[in-house]
């Protein structure tokens, strides 16, 4: 039986990695590179879809990159620890039994009643919604194809609409990776401290839902619009600039600037930013770690997208990146969404960003007029 998931990550042994996907609807490129002055990688980064067609309709497609500390082999451990973690939680349960007889039995109503509408001129173009609970012991699965519905409401405390999923199980993957770094760097004295970055995209028909937390960031393009910054960085220099101590020069050229204030591993609980936006064809999303942004400005990330290829746009930024010293680790994931994206309700959960929100220095300028 095929693998329930199709995934692409690296680097492994802190070296360079490149790699392609795409599904003829988005196409995404991943690039990591060294840099110039570490001899180590400690970014990693990540591409999953579901082979299954059901499982691919409820929980989208996975973009993640990480950037990790604590050195050389910490920050390696940290960093692809968080991103298989999340991804092992985000889509937990997918090899149990009955997840996959839950999944089975859907495609197979499915096909029943579409051969039906095919061999009965009466019943032509007929189709439903399917909301479907399995209870085994103290566990339930749900099976959700349409707008039906499954709520729960537990000791009283308010409703919540179970098949609206996505954010919630996005801030719960990210937590749990939170929760297994931690752990890691509690047990075993060699990864004492070890932290990490983590942004992660999922792509749900014409949505992105965005987690963050560390200062890696996510960007997008839209209609040759200049690029915007969706994410906002947790640390000490944008603390500063969102309170309105120091400007926005001061914070591109602070010495502190690498100083972050939130990372994944560091304390046994982490806060989540979750945004979401619409997204539609032609728009190009980066997700990237700070060996990047760090090292060329926003203007720069800019100018170097290609928007016919995803894999010429990560090499020339990777490459401005090393022309500007190469610092850093650079890790480079971009998304081009090639085709017309079906249509979804955003789900509740998220800040959402409109084409009106702007960038995030937009926002901050907003809260002080």
């Amino acid at each position: 039986m095929s693998d329930p998931l199709f995934i692409v990550r690296g680097p492994e042994a802190g070296g360079n990695f490149e790699r392609e996907w795409t599904n003829g609807t988005v196409k995404v490129h991943l690039l990591s590179d060294v840099g110039r002055k570490r001899e180590h990688n400690e970014d990693s980064c990540a591409m999953c879809s579901p082979n299954d067609a059901m499982i691919l309709d409820r929980l989208g497609i996975v973009i993640a990159v990480a950037d990790g500390m604590g050195g050389a082999s910490a920050g390696e451990h940290a960093s692809q620890l968080a991103l298989n973690s999340f991804i092992e939680h985000y889509y937990e349960n997918l090899t149990d039994s009955i997840p996959k007889a839950l999944s089975a039995g859907i495609k197979h109503a499915n096909r029943t009643v579409n051969n039906e509408a095919n061999e009965n001129p009466e019943y032509d173009g007929m189709g439903t919604t399917l909301s479907v609970v399995i209870l085994h012991g103290d566990n339930a699965y749900i099976g959700q194809v349409g707008d039906s519905r499954v709520y729960i409401q537990k000791n009283n405390t308010p409703l919540v609409q179970l098949t609206d999923s996505i954010p919630k199980a996005l801030s719960a993957g990210i937590k749990h990776a939170n929760r297994t770094v931690n752990n890691e760097a509690n047990e075993n004295p060699e990864y004492d401290g070890m932290g990490t970055t983590l942004s992660v995209v999922i792509l749900h028909g014409d949505n992105a839902y965005i987690g963050q937390v560390g200062d890696s960031r996510v960007y997008i393009q839209k209609n040759n619009t200049p690029l915007v910054q969706l994410t906002e960085d947790h640390s000490l220099v944008w603390e500063q600039l969102r309170a309105g101590i120091i400007n926005e020069e001061e914070a591109k050229n602070h010495s502190l600037r690498n100083l972050i204030t939130r990372a994944i591993g560091i304390r046994a609980e982490v806060d989540v930013d979750l945004f979401s936006l619409k997204i539609e064809q032609g728009d190009v999303l980066i997700v990237c770690s700070d060996g990047l942004c760090g090292m060329i400005d926003d203007d720069a990330i800019n100018d170097g997208i290609d928007r016919e290829s995803a894999q010429a746009t990560n090499r020339v930024l990777v490459g401005k990146a090393l022309d500007a010293g190469g610092a850093d680790n650079i890790t480079v994931a971009t998304v081009h969404a090639k085709s017309s994206l079906n249509s979804r309700e955003l789900q509740p959960g998220c800040e959402q960003i409109t084409n009106n929100s702007g960038s995030f220095i937009d926002r901050i300028k907003k809260l002080f007029g």
